[in-house]
């Protein structure tokens, strides 16, 4: 049985040796609560698409990076976010899925009661507390960090979209792949302040960062909504996932069987409206799906949720230097 994680849905079963990590398991009404409880008081912004004309097809597809593999871990979130980063600036080069990972885990578990808290929830003048410093309210008990836990679009959203990595007054970004391996991902801490060194991070790892920013809109889902969308730039969206997700190999995945598995973080980057399917990219590797893409059906629009357009922001002077891209 395969971890249930909201949007971080593992592709392999958990290993024996991490017993304690992997007593995650969430049931369909319990991811529903803690969708509903960690969304409260962060308001969404909304967009009224303007609509025109499209193709009957339309896809991204061949401008996107490579396809990359989460393994067991639950990352979905950071593959779909950094590959569509990775689209709006193609010259950044190869990202580091693995920074931006442990950069918004904010998420704190008490084994005792099997109990999600979000640090965001536990404010101390404004700043989140550390998890330990997070009392169960069941058990009285601290709460623990868990590094390998599934992420919300709106964390590593928000870590893109103002809140990345400063590499100087106005400027944010993320550090590259040979940084920040996504092999060594949860093998040492984020640096607590930039610019220090860590375990797994190279020591300069600052001044190889790539500057960008990003802005986000959340289009209501619709077909065409989603379609309107995508036809600006890919974008990031929710499913849920049933056990025969897994196996799909080709064709248009039009049924959804088995168990429910969990939430799961995927982009879309084209459709086909004679066939009726949305083109998804995934983050399971070559060797599942169509070279890694899947022909989503319009018919289970309604497994979908969470839908983010991520937009490239433009500087407003040409002389702005607080937005100039960081130079190699």
């Amino acid at each position: 049985m395969p971890l249930k994680k909201e949007l971080g849905l593992l592709r392999d079963p958990p290993k024996v040796e991490a017993v304690k990590l992997y007593t995650l398991y969430y049931s369909p009404s319990q991811i529903e609560e803690y969708r509903r409880q960690i969304r409260l008081g962060r308001p969404r912004q909304k967009i009224m698409l303007v609509k025109y004309e499209l193709p009957t097809s339309f896809s991204w597809q061949e401008k996107m990076s490579p396809i990359r593999d989460q393994g067991e871990v639950g990352s979905c979130a950071c593959m779909a976010a950094t590959a569509l980063v990775e689209f709006l600036y193609p010259d950044v080069a190869n990202l580091s899925e693995a920074w931006l990972y442990e950069i918004t885990n904010n998420i704190c578990f008490c084994f005792n009661c099997n109990k999600v808290y979000n640090q965001e929830d536990f404010l101390v003048n404004g700043i989140p507390q550390k998890c330990e410093d997070i009392i169960c309210p069941i058990c009285g008990k601290p709460a623990e960090r868990v590094c390998d836990c599934g992420r919300y679009f709106y964390m590593v959203i928000k870590q893109l979209g103002g809140e990345g990595l400063a590499l100087g007054p106005g400027e944010f970004g993320e550090p590259v792949e040979e940084c920040r391996y996504y092999g060594n991902i949860c093998a040492g801490e984020p640096p607590d302040t930039y610019g220090t060194t860590n375990l797994g991070w190279c020591s300069d790892w600052k001044a190889k960062a790539r500057a960008h920013k990003i802005s986000y809109e959340t289009p209501e889902i619709t077909v065409n909504n989603l379609k309107h969308a995508i036809h600006q730039a890919p974008i990031c969206i929710g499913m849920n996932v049933y056990s025969n997700f897994y196996s799909y190999a080709s064709g248009i995945y039009d049924k959804e069987e088995g168990d429910y598995a969990g939430g799961h973080g995927v982009a879309l980057v084209g459709w086909n409206d004679t066939d009726r399917y949305f083109i998804l990219r995934n983050s399971w590797g070559t060797n599942w799906g169509i070279n890694g893409y899947c022909y989503y059906s319009y018919d289970l629009i309604k497994s979908l949720f969470d839908t983010y357009l991520l937009k490239k922001v433009v500087p407003k002077y040409v002389c702005d230097t607080l937005w100039v891209k960081r130079k190699e």
